[in-house]
């Protein structure tokens, strides 16, 4: 089992989650703020 190689297998994995997770995050984040902003006006 190589080493640098299963480090850089995670490596990918972390960033791929992240950037996926990102954007769902910030949707979420802006979804809140509009739906407070509607609700107190």
């Amino acid at each position: 089992m190589d080493r640098p190689m299963v480090a850089a297998v995670a490596m990918m994995v972390t960033m791929m989650m992240t950037s996926m997770l990102r954007p769902l995050f910030l949707v979420t984040l802006f979804h809140a703020f509009f739906t407070t902003n509607m609700m107190f006006p």
